[in-house]
């Protein structure tokens, strides 16, 4: 099996076994780098390679993304977390947690109007966002694609419904598994979602746990935080190992 890499000079085409291609892109994966780094280490041009790659991901992505992310929603039911022991320790009414994470990008190609929806002030980057939702066991079990940076956390969790809303309605013979959490009477049917400060208005049709904001909080409320945060530190180890040993930041 072939994998099309484009033409080369003087209009022939060049083909890279398929094999071949994915190691590529696990040196792409885990080494990170800038692109013609990385295309010299397998002496191909710059765009060639950018094409190749790119190309690659968009055939294998839906796969790898059945394989090694949605498939770990159906292994990690509330029922198996309470079995195995691996429920949230603050919040074991929560099935996982779920926040945005910021991927740097080349500027994108238009004029300046057209650039800046992509820029991230925080950053100082052009980039994109990805909502990613990670389980008590730290193991993704949904990414969703990439939006524009000035896309609202909030409005990218309501694209995302029909995930959120699946994945948190309660199995047959859930109704056995003790439920004394937030919000058990409003969302009798639902787990929980835990979210950062930002998401405060799910609240009002999602089972969703958040922060208080606010200078002037109760030592419960802050006690509250505290063990909020306790239990989503594991979305921002997710993507320590995302960024930092994969490098996906940099591509």
């Amino acid at each position: 099996m072939s994998f099309a890499i484009g033409t080369s000079v003087g209009g022939r085409r060049s083909t890279f076994a398929a094999n071949d291609v994915f190691f590529m892109l696990l040196v792409v994966m885990k080494c990170g780098g800038t692109w013609d780094m990385l295309a010299r280490i397998f002496r191909i041009e710059t765009p060639t390679f950018i094409k190749t790659i790119t190309g690659f991901i968009e055939v294998v992505a839906p796969k790898l993304h059945e394989a090694w992310v949605a498939s770990q929603l159906d292994d990690s039911s509330m029922r198996a977390l309470v079995t195995s022991g691996h429920t949230f320790q603050n919040f074991p009414c929560a099935l996982y947690t779920t926040d945005v994470t910021f991927q740097q990008s080349n500027r994108p190609s238009g004029s300046m109007a057209e650039a800046m929806p992509f820029y991230s002030a925080k950053h100082k980057l052009y980039g994109f966002k990805v909502e990613v939702s990670v389980n008590p066991r730290v193991l993704a079990v949904n990414c969703t694609r990439h939006s524009r940076d000035n896309t609202a956390d909030t409005t990218m969790f309501h694209n995302n419904k029909v995930f959120h809303q699946s994945a948190r309605c309660e199995a047959d013979g859930d109704h056995r598994l003790a439920d004394n959490g937030s919000l058990a009477t409003d969302y009798p049917e639902e787990w929980v979602v835990l979210a950062d400060k930002g998401y405060q208005c799910l609240g009002d049709h999602v089972r969703c746990i958040n922060p208080e904001k606010g200078n002037q909080l109760t030592p419960e409320d802050r006690r509250q935080n505290e063990l909020i945060s306790s239990d989503r530190v594991i979305v921002e180890i997710f993507f320590g190992r995302m960024c930092g040993l994969q490098c996906a930041s940099k591509l």
